[in-house]
């Protein structure tokens, strides 16, 4: 694997020592994303005035550069546990948390096992907040849980919230989602059909292994039906079609429901009906 570092004019070259920094980030758990940024020493002064001024270091999401100190801090925080934790960033930055950002939300599964979208609305976290919120900020959780997980100091968890902090099960998740990107959402047809005289509803149970978008449709020869989602426990509705047609559609983002429930409503007629559904790959 091929990583750029690139040094400020104020250092000499050190080929020797640009290599163990090659080194220390590729061995990093990841899927080759060490590869597709570039690593920028720079002295303190230089560093702050990229990063800001009580930075350590700081990782640009647009330019994909990670800036670091070509020496220790003067709080005295590991060069190396920095350079994981930003590259935490990097790493989140390449991923898909679709509907919502991985670079301020978090990768998939690591997102999912912390709760982060049910924890937004109610306030329990902040994306986004570099300021009074920062250590209640998704993105600095997850970077802080992925260096943990990437094999540094377990004990130096002091800028973010100990509500982060959950042990081998939060790292495993970081960790798949470091070495094994989520794919997106799969597509799975179930087809059926209402006789005659049946009952004008089907219930279909559907696992939505993580938190994310579910769309359902339904396409029939001639009979008409609506569709609603509920929840795992089909008491609360989630969504419904706007109306019973021959293709009724609808979509809705699940949090924290690991199964919904598909009513299938027929309104007129009988015969097949194919239903397809869009939900959250493991």
């Amino acid at each position: 694997m091929s990583i750029e570092i690139a040094l400020s004019a104020s250092y000499d070259p050190a080929a020797e020592e640009s290599q163990g920094w090659a080194d220390f980030l590729g061995n990093l758990p990841q899927h080759s994303d060490a590869s597709t940024m570039t690593v920028y020493f720079a002295p303190l002064d230089e560093m702050q005035s990229i990063c800001g001024a009580d930075a350590d270091a700081c990782y640009d999401p647009n330019e994909k550069v990670l800036v670091l100190l070509g020496e220790t801090a003067p709080d005295g925080a590991s060069i190396e546990e920095v350079a994981a934790h930003e590259f935490g960033h990097h790493i989140a930055n390449e991923r898909d948390n679709s509907p919502w950002s991985a670079d301020a939300w978090g990768p998939k599964r690591w997102a999912t096992y912390q709760g982060i979208c049910q924890g937004v609305p109610t306030h329990k976290f902040f994306p986004d907040d570099e300021g009074d919120h920062y250590e209640l900020n998704p993105a600095e959780g997850w970077a802080e849980t992925y260096r943990v997980a990437a094999g540094q100091n377990p004990s130096d968890w002091s800028i973010v919230s100990n509500l982060f902090k959950h042990g081998a099960a939060g790292q495993s998740a970081a960790r798949r989602d470091a070495t094994n990107p989520w794919p997106g959402n799969v597509a799975k047809t179930v087809s059926g059909s209402f006789k005659a005289r049946a009952a004008a509803v089907k219930r279909i149970k559907l696992s939505v292994p993580l938190d994310g978008r579910v769309s359902v449709s339904a396409s029939t020869g001639g009979m008409k039906v609506a569709l609603e989602l509920f929840d795992g426990a089909d008491r609360k509705r989630l969504a419904s079609s706007a109306s019973a047609s021959r293709a009724s559609s609808l979509r809705s983002n699940v949090c924290g429901q690991r199964s919904v429930v598909v009513h299938l409503k027929r309104s007129a007629g009988s015969g097949n009906y194919k239903l397809t559904t869009s939900l959250p790959a493991p």
